[in-house]
């Protein structure tokens, strides 16, 4: 029997969870290609094209939401397709400290 996967144990993320870069994680272009730079750790990580796309949006702050509905403009993929992939990075950026997602309070949800 196999271990479970990450994202069969991690609940889904809401559409309106908030996504943010860490203070302390700067990144920059090279060619369609990113590099992200986490300044405590002094450790890099690259991003494919569509990566860096994702970095960029979380960089002004985004929903859940809002990143998957600007990947499906962008590119040809499904809605599951989508929210699965990056809920995925979305869960390794968030264990190697790189981002912070926060789901809303019921009060926010609302609003």
């Amino acid at each position: 029997m196999s271990a479970p996967r990450d994202e069969d144990r991690d609940p889904p993320l809401g559409d309106h969870c908030r996504i943010s870069v860490r203070d302390d994680v700067i990144a920059c272009d090279l060619g369609d290609e990113g590099v992200i730079l986490d300044l405590t750790s002094g450790t890099y990580y690259g991003l494919d094209a569509v990566g860096r796309t994702v970095w960029e949006a979380i960089g002004s702050e985004t929903t859940l939401g809002e990143l998957c509905a600007t990947l499906r403009r962008l590119y040809e993929v499904d809605e599951e397709t989508c929210r699965r992939d990056v809920q995925a990075l979305l869960r390794d950026l968030q264990a190697a400290g790189l981002v912070s997602v926060e789901e809303p309070s019921p009060r926010d949800e609302g609003a």
